[in-house]
């Protein structure tokens, strides 16, 4: 995992997964919490669209594996990038 926003953290209860891919100056972050010792559990999965990490976000997408999808993009500011 080269890029910063790129983790794995380990804590008493839960554990953090974030994956940060980039391209054309875009960064894109997706990840989920997972209680530890529930494989099968996944806690505020989502990903979300930057510039920077200085910048706020364009767009996010929420995840919850039991329900349908809705993501919340910025399509006019999408449009001008």
């Amino acid at each position: 995992m080269t890029n910063d926003g790129s983790i794995i953290a380990r804590g008493s209860g839960f554990t953090t997964y974030a994956l940060e891919l980039e391209n054309d100056g875009l960064k894109y972050l997706v990840g989920f919490v997972q209680p530890n010792g529930n494989a099968k559990e996944f806690i505020e999965p989502g990903a979300t669209i930057r510039r920077s990490n200085d910048q706020p976000s364009i767009g996010s997408v929420d995840c919850d594996p039991r329900k349908k999808i809705h993501y919340k993009f910025d399509v006019h500011l999408m449009n001008t990038l």
